[in-house]
């Protein structure tokens, strides 16, 4: 069963990344982002621990379910998708969000400065939305 606990514990630590997000996306200016590396450092730490955070509330959701293991990352969405935790179109704008972990985890060195702003620019409402499907499915206001 579904621990509402381990959600909501997993919610609030990703609703502090993503304030700390949402001030450098309101706050920067593109050229001010490429140009201060504290910001990028900012930026990316915290994306990280919010996908992260999503990912560990999905794998939850999916373990206490009793449903397919998800072996990578990449398929713990899908498997959410297909159980109807989230839906079509917002699994279509995060299915990438796996490879994007991989890059600040595994390939950091490479990072493109001007992509992690446009992620921030484009995409910080996809994972609102998706904490916000994570509450709808375990009942958390």
């Amino acid at each position: 069963m579904v621990s509402p606990e381990v959600v909501r514990k997993r919610l609030r630590l990703l609703e502090g990344y993503l304030r700390k997000l949402q001030r450098i996306r309101t706050n920067t200016s593109p050229e001010d982002f490429l140009s201060d590396t504290d910001k990028q450092d900012i930026a990316e730490r915290n994306l990280h621990l919010a996908i992260e955070s999503l990912f560990d509330i999905g794998q939850h959701i999916i373990a206490s379910s009793g449903w397919e293991p998800a072996e990578e990352y990449a398929s713990i969405f899908a498997t959410l998708r297909q159980h109807g935790v989230i839906a079509d179109a917002l699994f279509a704008r995060t299915s990438g969000m796996a490879g994007f972990r991989n890059l600040l985890v595994h390939e950091y060195a490479g990072i493109d400065h001007s992509q992690v702003y446009a992620i921030l620019q484009d995409h910080m409402g996809d994972l609102q939305e998706l904490a916000h499907a994570f509450q709808d499915y375990v009942g958390e206001p």
